[in-house]
């Protein structure tokens, strides 16, 4: 997951390119907010609940050949519509052919059901796309600016680890139960200005939206957008109903976040240097408290880290560069593996290197699959969507395979 923070802008141009990147389907949510004075409407749950628990389930594919990859990757398209690439790394399939763009989806951890968000609609179906279900309708959509959509505008999407909950954004963190067919909110949005130019009596307005369930789900990593500028990570406990902001001692929390495997911890890194120091922290999940473990700047070396995942044996797969030139522009990095701290026993997995913008780890730390920087493409008809081409890099250091598939905003599937 990439996070990033930036600065809202009293100009309506700036507004409308930070409430674009702010509804990007990407593998993060820009942590920038933009102040809106539409109303909220609350969101309507469109089927019983039965059905929905029944119709939100896996569908068997084809046998596949013997795969290359650990499991299929569900990916959004240039086309923005989900697409399977399955384990034998070669066979794509278009699973969703929607009349509009999806802008976010996940997959269930459980039985690798899909849920996506297309005009403004919470909408589940099975793992081949069939069963198309309506879960939950929000605003319509027709008629309202870019720069007034923010509260009323669907975005981002997280499935629980057990398959039955669905946290998704509509002015905050809500959640979806498909057990009661019943969707509650659980972190509301600050009430934003009528206009860019009100001034605000409480500091900084806060909104939501969902990043990540923690592998036991009983917590929630939220993304924290501030207007007027700034965010960050914060986790909240839906039974108890705790907000515990995300603290480095570095500054602002960002870029890259992934739980550790027993839900006591987020490691967070950055991989670039600029409002955000570079380097790896972990923060314990029931202080926020942040601590370093590799520090962007020491000795007179620069390190840059991306794409943190907790391996169920304790250890920590990551990739790393160090430099001793302040870099540029994004710096190749290497896949490696730690001790939980980041610095015992590291150890690179590869020879090589590369320009992961996303990477999905195999849950056995065995490889991952990135999207590479190399071969990026921007789209003509939206200047914000930006994706490239697939590579799997095992972590035994074998060379490197180039996937048949190009998009982003990657998932494991079933």
């Amino acid at each position: 997951m990439r996070y990033a923070v930036c600065a809202v802008s009293q100009s309506k141009r700036r507004v409308r390119f930070v409430l674009a990147l702010f509804l990007l389907a990407g593998v993060g949510l820009v942590a920038c907010a933009a102040p809106s004075s539409q109303p909220s409407a609350a969101p309507s749950t469109t089927i019983a609940p039965d059905t929905a628990a029944t119709l939100c389930g896996f569908a068997t594919p084809a046998p596949a050949a013997p795969g290359l990859l650990p499991a299929p990757v569900y990916f959004l398209g240039s086309d923005s519509q989900i697409w399977r690439l399955d384990t034998d790394g070669s066979t794509l399939s278009q699973i969703t052919h929607e009349t509009a763009p999806v802008r976010y989806f996940d997959v269930s951890p459980a039985n690798g059901a899909l849920a996506y968000i297309v005009s403004n609609m919470l909408v589940c179906a099975d793992s081949l796309g069939g069963s198309r279900t309506l879960l939950v309708q929000g605003p319509t959509l027709a008629n309202i600016p870019d720069d007034l959509r923010l509260p009323v505008e669907m975005n981002r999407l997280r499935w629980s680890p057990d398959g039955g909950r669905i946290a998704y954004g509509l002015n905050g963190v809500n959640v979806y139960d498909l057990a009661s067919g019943a969707s509650s909110i659980l972190l509301q949005n600050d009430a934003i200005p009528a206009n860019l130019a009100t001034p605000t009596t409480t500091g900084q307005l806060r909104l939501y939206s969902p990043a990540e369930w923690s592998p036991d789900g009983s917590r929630l990593l939220v993304n924290v957008s501030y207007y007027p500028e700034g965010g960050g990570l914060a986790i909240f406990t839906p039974g108890d109903k705790s907000f515990v902001p995300l603290a480095s001692p570095d500054g602002l929390v960002c870029c890259f976040a992934a739980w550790s495997s027993d839900s006591s911890a987020i490691y967070f890194a950055n991989d670039s240097i600029g409002m955000v120091a570079s380097g790896l922290w972990r923060a314990d999940a029931a202080t926020g408290n942040g601590v370093t473990l590799i520090p962007g700047e020491a000795s007179g070396l620069i390190s840059l880290v991306a794409h943190p995942y907790a391996l169920p044996d304790g250890q920590l797969a990551y990739f790393l560069a160090t430099t001793a030139e302040f870099p540029q522009t994004f710096v190749p990095l290497t896949m490696t593996r730690s001790d939980a701290d980041g610095v015992s026993n590291r150890t690179a997995l590869r020879a090589d290197s590369s320009l992961p913008y996303e990477a999905l780890w195999a849950s056995d730390g065995s490889g991952a699959v990135i999207v590479d920087r190399v071969g990026q493409i921007v789209t003509e008809q939206d200047p914000y969507l930006v994706y490239g081409p697939f590579v799997w890099l095992k972590a035994d250091g074998s060379a490197p395979v180039l996937l048949p598939a190009q998009g982003f905003a990657i998932r494991w599937g079933k």
